[in-house]
């Protein structure tokens, strides 16, 4: 399984790093299908490119 791992800073104990458990669960992918965000208005792209042209 692994071993977990304690973060510390100035010899305090912050953080502790522990493996994950997923026997039943298929690992994450970046390939499964997301909702897009849109956001109304005009790009940012777009924003940039007038704000370029009026300087």
């Amino acid at each position: 399984m692994g071993e977990g791992i304690l973060v510390t800073r100035h010899g305090k104990e912050i953080a502790e790093i522990l493996p994950l458990d997923r026997k039943d669960k298929a690992p994450p992918s970046w390939k499964t299908k997301r909702t897009k965000l849109t956001i109304p208005g005009k790009s940012l792209s777009k924003l940039i490119v007038e704000e370029r042209e009026s300087a």
